[in-house]
């Protein structure tokens, strides 16, 4: 099997475009409707399966963000990110057998440690306010 790599500027440049998402309700609407989907694949694949909870985690910042109140920043990446896991077009082609979901992993990994900040304050609030 070739050798995949994916290079640091290459998921930072990502991750550039990714804060530059359009949040409207429509890509709010698509995005939540598509979690079960999303989770299906993680479960699926052993890429993606390590981001389970950090996935979980997403869709909660976005379906309690009326509440939480994150900042818009964090809402363009989230749902840019998760609009990069659902798309089957990506660095590399989700339809790759054992590879194609290493960049959607890496993507989530990036996501996550540039708002660690912000998941961490949910984790808390999502904790007082259950």
């Amino acid at each position: 099997m070739q050798d995949i790599q994916i290079n640091e500027a290459e998921i930072e440049e990502r991750m550039k475009m990714l804060k530059q998402t359009k949040v409207n309700e429509q890509n709010e609407r698509f995005t939540i409707d598509k979690e079960e989907y999303v989770e299906n694949i993680a479960d699926k694949s052993s890429s993606l399966k390590a981001h389970i909870e950090d996935i979980k985690t997403l869709f909660g910042i976005i379906k309690d963000k009326e509440k939480f109140k994150p900042s818009s920043t964090t809402i363009a990446l989230i749902i840019g990110t998760l609009l990069y896991v659902i798309s089957p077009i990506d660095m590399i082609p989700d339809a790759l057998p054992a590879i194609g979901f290493l960049d959607d992993a890496a993507i989530i990994a990036a996501t996550v440690e540039k708002i660690k900040v912000e998941i961490e304050k949910y984790k808390e609030w999502k904790k007082m306010n259950s």
